[in-house]
């Protein structure tokens, strides 16, 4: 099948590559497509990319970058005109661009949401000094809607957000007649490639860390990622500060990536906290020559403690498992449903929200684990991350593009925005005077 798939880049080009969740998701659907013999053209919504690398050495597959605001454009720089289907994944923008282009070519169109927009939009807005007008988000909700009634076939990043959409598509009307709705809505968790299966390599203990005092041996916790307003950082200082009380030679290593504004904020509030231990903190600036592997590779645990939000509760943790694959132990909250399989399968310890005291002792005891206990992870790590390739997640899609990605029956009626303000509440607030989950739809 010719098809069109739209993302986020960059596009990582090595393996073990760091780079954004978005792009990370845009590999997770590229490389079973082409795995599978369908003719794929990835299409990026940023500037920069080198369109003459081939991706993943496949001949059937190129990439571009267009304007999502006008995605056919995208005809005139690859012969597309006979695409079959559309697929838009990573963000809520790729996504409205694969949409448009699916209409305007009247072929089918999958539409996969990393993570729910209105809860992303809620973690935002409830965030510390995270401001958003109504315009910023009434755009946002107005496009997410498009996305929504304009594909055919939806994935998610959880099980939860499945059903979170199973009940905004209802509201919209989506459902009609078809006996299986439900069934056109499937799960796709994080995943790993599947090289990650083989057993790791470990780099020799980074020479940058030993100049700064942390040896081999040294118990020591990571914060590596993204800076997400989902972070509970307060949960995260307050149970560091409590550690390194404890244990006089634990170090605290951050390896952290504000992206934006926020993240910056966010950075600065978690050293501010901890500015009394900064002796025994490190700071691994971006420009630093340290991949993050080399890291992963000897951080006996990790901590990623998140806001008791919707975000958190229909989200999913990309960094996890990269974690968990070099036998890091992460320390973290029970609300994503990651978090909670990694925990059952003893990969993790998820820990309850506003609980210090149980976050401390089991990071405590993660930070001075031996090596060998760390190997004895990783190995446990291969075998649970075997059911998380990309290939295994992938499989729904994979069976709806084999079966010639049909078209929905189901009519568009009920998407009037008048009738859904009908449904929202006339007043939806925080606690703190902010707006809440329903306050972002509501159309004045």
């Amino acid at each position: 099948m010719r098809i069109a798939l739209f993302g986020s880049g960059p596009w990582p080009l090595e393996p073990d590559a760091q780079v954004t969740g978005p792009s990370i998701r845009l590999r997770q659907f590229a490389q079973p497509l082409i795995a599978a013999g369908h003719e794929v053209h990835v299409v990026l919504l940023e500037e920069g990319f080198r369109a003459d690398v081939p991706i993943d050495g496949a001949s059937s597959a190129t990439a571009l970058t267009v304007a999502m605001e006008d995605p056919v454009s995208v005809l005139a720089q690859v012969p597309l005109h006979d695409c079959e289907c559309v697929i838009g994944v990573g963000s809520l923008l790729p996504v409205v661009a694969a949409v448009r282009l699916a209409k305007h070519l009247d072929v089918s169109c999958h539409a996969d949401f990393f993570g729910d927009p209105l809860a992303e939009l809620h973690a935002l807005q409830t965030a510390p000094e995270e401001p958003m007008d109504a315009e910023a988000r009434d755009h946002i909700w107005k496009l997410y809607r498009e996305a929504l009634i304009g594909a055919d076939h939806w994935s998610t990043v959880s099980s939860p957000e499945k059903h979170a959409l199973i009940g905004q598509l209802g509201l919209l009307g989506q459902f009609g007649q078809h006996p299986d709705f439900a069934h056109l809505i499937s799960p796709v968790p994080c995943a790993v490639p599947e090289s990650w299966l083989d057993k790791p390599i470990r780099p020799a203990f980074p020479e940058y860390l030993k100049e700064l005092g942390l040896e081999s041996g040294t118990p020591w916790v990571l914060f590596s990622g993204s800076w997400n307003a989902w972070l509970d950082i307060d949960a995260i200082a307050d149970t560091v500060a409590l550690a390194m009380e404890a244990n006089s030679e634990l170090y605290f290593v951050i390896k952290g990536i504000p992206t934006h504004d926020a993240g910056a904020r966010l950075q600065h509030q978690l050293l501010e906290t901890l500015g009394s231990f900064s002796k025994r903190i490190i700071v691994v600036a971006p420009e630093v020559d340290l991949p993050e592997a080399h890291l992963l590779a000897h951080a006996p645990a990790s901590i990623c403690l998140d806001r008791d939000i919707p975000e958190s509760w229909l989200g999913d943790r990309n960094r996890l498992l990269a974690q968990i694959r070099w036998g890091v132990r992460p320390v973290v909250s029970r609300h994503a449903e990651v978090c909670r399989k990694l925990h059952r399968a003893d990969l993790a310890d998820a820990v309850k929200a506003n609980d210090p005291t149980a976050a401390l002792s089991v990071l405590l005891s993660a930070a001075t684990r031996s090596r060998e206990d760390r190997e004895k992870a990783t190995e446990s790590a291969r075998e649970w991350l075997k059911s998380y390739t990309f290939s295994k997640t992938l499989k729904p899609v994979l069976e709806w593009v084999g079966a010639a990605a049909p078209r929905r029956t189901a009519p568009n009626y009920g998407g009037q925005l008048d009738q859904w303000n009908q449904w929202l509440p006339e007043r939806d607030i925080t606690p703190e005077g902010k707006p809440g989950l329903f306050g972002f739809l509501k159309r004045k």
